[in-house]
Formats: C-alpha cells, structure tokens, sequence
C-alpha cells in the first residue's frame, strides 16, 4: 500500500520537490485497504499543500501497542494555530488557510470518520511554522 500511496502522489511530490520518508513500512495492518490509502493519502497531501517555502517532507512512523496499531504522519508545513485545532475535523471546516491552496474542509472531517470505522482514534500537534502531526490508532484484529 505504501508503494500505491506514494505512486498516486508521485506528480504531486515532484512538482513540489516534497521528500517522503517511511519508518516501518513493512507493518502489516488489518484495515479496509481502500479506508486506509485515502486517510495517509490524505494526511500527506496536506503535508504537501499547506507548506511553507522550504521543501515539504512527511514522514510517517508506525508502531504499536498492546491493542492499536499506532500511525504518525508528521510534516514541515505551515502548522495550525492552536485555537483552530478542535475544530478542523469538523465538515468544510478551512479557516487555517495561510497558503496558496484551495480547500474545501472536507479531508480531514473523512479521514475522521474512516479512522472511526477501524475503532481509533485521531489527534493533532501543531506549532504554526514548525509543522503538523496527525496521530491515529487502528484497532488490531
């Protein structure tokens, strides 16, 4: 799935010069395949488009614990004011927008959703200017 995520972002990634890094790629999760590639294909094209000047790189990290699967998809980009974080799962919820790229507040209200539907859970640390990291679990089966 890796491979798949990171052909479907190959234009993207090359336009933007964004590096994409995988740490313990070789996990095997038990998900809905098509759920999973659109939440970490959606937390990494985030990672790309809301960036600053300096070259994109996303890194995601997997592990585990005694019952998730523990998933980390952590970028460089323009980061999210604290104030906005407990809203940006909410539908068409974009009022963080200090790039050039359109949004329409739908991703990440998803990505929520399809992270449910595998029993986790998903959080955000962000620092304006530093960058964002999503943190999400995916029950083990």
């Amino acid at each position: 799935m890796v491979h798949d995520i990171q052909a479907s972002l190959h234009a993207m990634m090359a336009e933007n010069n964004a590096k994409l890094t995988i740490v313990n790629p070789d996990m095997e999760l038990n998900v809905y395949p098509t759920h999973f590639h659109r939440i970490l294909l959606n937390l990494i094209q985030n990672g790309i488009k809301f960036r600053q000047e300096e070259t994109p790189k996303i890194i995601v990290k997997a592990s585990e614990t005694r019952n998730y699967w523990q998933i980390e998809v952590e970028d460089n980009g323009i980061g999210i004011e604290e104030e906005q974080l407990p809203h940006i799962f909410k539908l068409f919820y974009h009022k963080n927008l200090k790039s050039n790229s359109e949004s329409h507040g739908i991703g990440l209200s998803v990505v929520r959703r399809l992270v449910q539907e595998h029993e986790g859970s998903i959080r955000v640390k962000s620092e304006v200017g530093k960058g964002t990291t999503f943190i999400f679990t995916i029950l083990k089966a």
